[in-house]
Formats: structure tokens, C-alpha cells, sequence
């Protein structure tokens, strides 16, 4: 077992809204970040980045006859530029010389969101380029499966923000006792991958884009809510196999469809609310190198408390199939955790803590995250989280490392 590393992260976000004097202006919003990442004794790289992010959301309005009816509108952009240094190979290092490793830049600029929503009534119809969030549970959601991932940071396990945006046409129907909501998308985005895994490199294939689709059918009877999906997608999980080429042994990303039949439910009576997810998954394998299950059964089961006091409680519970699965040592079949809660308003909604404490049951592992947010003003909001992971790589084959997080961020409304 070799133990990782440390992460140090300081961000600044600044948000902006235009306000409106007699008519309906657009929102403009924004978000700058640094970020510098410190890794000693881990085979990932250290690096320092510069990230933005801007959008405009706004309405536009039109008449139908007498009626007066609007479309919203939204448009967002995101870019980074990355300073990395990778690790030194251990032949490299001399005592008594001093080695750096030579200096890598890269940069990314992306369309995260392109879309125009109509709302009529019951109805909902939206397309573009976008995000769609699924799942029940407040914690990680086994069913947030619409979106592919994103695996090139190392903290991406519990982030809800690695989704990848991708065109997308979606229509939703909502009556006060059931709904259903169906989407569909074209051109699907590929996962993002990280260059390396440990000392091997990560060699992905040629893509095969078919459309991906899904359907939810949600129903509401005496406080117990319950959905039923089904979901036609890629794989969300990487699938890496060894594989030796002429350049030595290097890791081959492996890709497939997979149909996903799941069911959420949600039963609140006072002050309590039970969640849960299930969800199965049959493998539609397009390589003989795939040799991961066929079939995969995931579950979540969560309990939240709200105190009159506005305390809110939540206790977790999961069974999922590995975070990476691989047939690479160290990947088991399926891995349990549990996972606790705590949020809490301060002096008049002044403050505001959070505490998330994850463990993985079968394995000295535990994620945990602290966050104090103040609320200065009534426009601006200043925020400060701590997040650690704390585990051990084997074989130096994960994509987790041991790692501590500061965050730092400003909101501002005007």
C-alpha cells in the first residue's frame, strides 16, 4: 500500500445580476477560480490553474393572439488554463541534485450550456446543450446516469459538477399527482479520462455514437413519491484493461451501451423524509476484452430530519458497483458505504455549517467535507469548505488519491 497526497484549493467566484427597471433584463452571471493542486509522495501531477466561467439566462417574450407567452433562453461558457508538473521518474532522482521535472500548459474552452425552454401549462419542452440531473437522494445518486463524466480531477467521487454537457432534447408533463418527463440525445458526449493512471498510460478508442434516450414516470399518493426509469446510455464508469503495445504496458479504455431500469421512491411524514434508489443495469458489451459483469444492481437508502429548528439530519446507505471498473487488482465487485449529515443555520441564517462524513464500510476509507458559509450581506455571501479523502492506493491503480482540499469562494448580487 503506498499512501497519496495532499490537495490545497482556493477559489474566487464572483456572481453579477442585472437588474430589471421596467422590463425583463437578462441575468449575467460569472466565476473565476485559482486553484493549486500539491501532490508529494503520489504518482499524480502538481499543477496550478486559472478557471472561468460566464452565463447569460434570460426571456424572450412573444404573443399568440391575445396571449402573452415568453421562451427562456440560456447561454454559458468555461475555460481553464493548467500549469502541471508531472511526478519524477524514481530513476531520475540523484541525491544531492536538484531535478524538476519540466513544466506542461494546457488549456480548455467549452460551451456548457446552449438552450431555449417553453413552458405551457403542464408542459415543459426544452433542447440544447445541457446538464440533467437525476436521482432521489441528496447524497451521490446511483441514477444520475444522463450525462457522461468527466475523470480528470482526482476529487470527482462525491461532485455532482463532472457531468459533461451535451446536446440534448427533453419534454416533461407534470399533473398534480404524476408526471413523466422524456429526453433524448442525439450526439452523445464521450467520458473525459486523465492521461495516465498511476506510471500507465490511458489509451481510449474510437467512440461509437449512437443516440442515448430515456424515460421517467413519477406518481404521488398520500406523501409517498415514486419514479420509474428507464435509461438507454453509455457506460458512466471507465472500463480499463491492460494492454501491451510496442511502447510498453499502457491501459485501454473500453467502451458500451448499457439499458438501466431503475425506481426512486421518497416517503415524507413531519419531519422526516425516506429516500431510496435501485436500479439495474444490463451491459450491451461491443469488445471481447470486456469481461465486467453483464449485469450490475446498485442501491441507496437515505433518511433526512428536519428539526423545527431548521437542523437537517441525513443518514446514507449504498451498495454500488466499483467507482472504476477494471480488471486491474484491487476492484471488487461491489463496495458499501455509509454516509451521515449534519446542516444548520446560524444566528439568524448569519451562518450556515454543513458537515458530510462518507465511509466506505468494507475498507479504511472516508471522505468528509466541512463548509461555513456567511452570509455578510444581503447581496454578498462568502464561503469556506474543507474536504479530505482519506485512503490508500494499491499499486498506485486508482483514480482517488489521499488528498485535503481548501476552498474559499465570494458570491456577490447586484
Amino acid at each position: 500500500m503506498k499512501k497519496a497526497t495532499a490537495v490545497a484549493l482556493c477559489t474566487l467566484s464572483l456572481s453579477l445580476e442585472i437588474p430589471s427597471y421596467g422590463q425583463e433584463l437578462p441575468t449575467l452571471s460569472g466565476k473565476i477560480g485559482l486553484e493549486h493542486a500539491d501532490v508529494p509522495e503520489s504518482s499524480a501531477s502538481a499543477y496550478d490553474r486559472v478557471y472561468a466561467k460566464a452565463a447569460l439566462d434570460g426571456t424572450i417574450p412573444f404573443r399568440v393572439g391575445r396571449s402573452q407567452r415568453e421562451i427562456i433562453y440560456g447561454l454559458g461558457f468555461r475555460g481553464w488554463v493548467t500549469r502541471s508538473t508531472p511526478p519524477l521518474d524514481p530513476e531520475q532522482i540523484t541525491p544531492g541534485k536538484n531535478i524538476v521535472a519540466e513544466a506542461q500548459t494546457e488549456s480548455e474552452f467549452a460551451l456548457e450550456k446552449a438552450i431555449l425552454e417553453y413552458n405551457r401549462r403542464r408542459w415543459k419542452f426544452r433542447i440544447g446543450q445541457q446538464e440533467l440531473a437525476l436521482g432521489e437522494v441528496l447524497g451521490p445518486s446511483v441514477i444520475d446516469l444522463a450525462n457522461a463524466r468527466d475523470y480528470r480531477q482526482a476529487d470527482q467521487f462525491l461532485k455532482s459538477t463532472d457531468r459533461i454537457s451535451q446536446l440534448m432534447a427533453l419534454m416533461e408533463y407534470k399533473r398534480r399527482r404524476f408526471g413523466f418527463q422524456l429526453f433524448v440525445s442525439p450526439l452523445p458526449e464521450a467520458m473525459k479520462l486523465p492521461k495516465a493512471l498511476g506510471d500507465l498510460p490511458i489509451q481510449s478508442q474510437e467512440m461509437v455514437k449512437d443516440p442515448e434516450y430515456g424515460f421517467r414516470y413519477n406518481y404521488l399518493w398520500k406523501g409517498l413519491e415514486l419514479k420509474f426509469y428507464a435509461l438507454h446510455h453509455q457506460n458512466r464508469n471507465p472500463i480499463l484493461v491492460p494492454e501491451l503495445t510496442d511502447a510498453g504496458l499502457s491501459l485501454l479504455a473500453l467502451q458500451r451501451y448499457e439499458d438501466s431500469f431503475a425506481n426512486t421512491f421518497s416517503y415524507a411524514w413531519d419531519y422526516i423524509v425516506l429516500r431510496g434508489e435501485l436500479i439495474r443495469t444490463l451491459a450491451k458489451k461491443l469488445d471481447p476484452l470486456d469481461l465486467t459483469p453483464d449485469q450490475t444492481d446498485q442501491a441507496v437508502l437515505a433518511l433526512d430530519y428536519t428539526s423545527e429548528s431548521q437542523l437537517l439530519l441525513v443518514g446514507q446507505l449504498q451498495s454500488i458497483a466499483p467507482y472504476h471498473c477494471t480488471a486491474l487488482p484491487g476492484c471488487s465487485e461491489h463496495q458499501v458505504w455509509g454516509g451521515a449529515q449534519l446542516q444548520k443555520p446560524l444566528f439568524d441564517d448569519l451562518f450556515l455549517v454543513n458537515a458530510f462524513l462518507y465511509r466506505r464500510l468494507d475498507q479504511n476509507t472516508v471522505f468528509q467535507k466541512f463548509d461555513l458559509t456567511w452570509n455578510m450581506t444581503e447581496t454578498l455571501q462568502v464561503k469556506g469548505s474543507y474536504e479530505s479523502y482519506d485512503g490508500f492506493v494499491k499499486d498506485g491503480l486508482a483514480f482517488l488519491d489521499v488528498q485535503d482540499r481548501y476552498l474559499v469562494d465570494a458570491n456577490i448580487v447586484f
